[in-house]
């Protein structure tokens, strides 16, 4: 199945005016902390930022070895970058806490972090499943939030994932999101 495209023009690859090595773009001196930054996108959006001139990334998410692994990549492919592994469940306040805590003022939060329910029938859905997509899509994001608004460095910006094109099992969480934000941002 192919879906439409939302642009008339649709990239695969990076094009000068959003190229991390586009000058007007950079985030020289800037720390930059990302939510599942070991893997998949949040992994692909901490090397845009090292490539940009940042020079501190911190990384979290639920597996130390892949963390290793995203940190050692980084660190040979961008020399002068320094990655910081969080091993901290979005859903676990105490590791986010210590995580955010350990690592300075922030300039930028990616919040990539999310869980997706499997795609079956919701009477075929179990429980615990559409519970855990719930807790990190909501709960998580209130965790994150709190975090990061400890150390946020005075012109700090917060990116979040706003995927609303789940099924249905995850529309409850995701629905919570939005009422959330507003709140966040009339409140900070």
């Amino acid at each position: 199945m192919e879906f439409p495209s939302p642009t008339k023009t649709w990239h695969n690859a990076s094009y000068p005016a959003i190229s991390p090595s586009n000058t007007a773009l950079s985030v020289k001196g800037k720390t930059i902390f990302i939510t599942g930054g070991g893997a998949g996108i949040g992994l692909a959006i901490a090397y845009a930022f090292a490539a940009a001139g940042t020079s501190t990334v911190a990384i979290s998410g639920r597996t130390e070895k892949t963390l290793l692994s995203a940190k050692n990549g980084i660190e040979s492919a961008h020399e002068g970058v320094t990655v910081l592994p969080f091993v901290a469940d979005v859903t676990d306040q105490k590791a986010v806490d210590a995580a955010f805590a350990s690592g300075g003022k922030v300039d930028i939060l990616v919040h990539i972090a999310g869980y997706l329910p499997r795609l079956v029938p919701i009477s075929q859905s179990r429980l615990q499943d559409w519970w855990s997509g719930f807790e990190t899509n909501a709960k998580g994001s209130f965790i994150v939030t709190q975090a990061f608004l400890r150390v946020a460095a005075s012109d700090a910006t917060l990116l979040e994932n706003d995927n609303r094109h789940g099924p249905l099992a995850s529309f409850a969480s995701l629905f919570g999101l939005p009422g959330f934000k507003d709140c966040r941002t009339q409140v900070i």
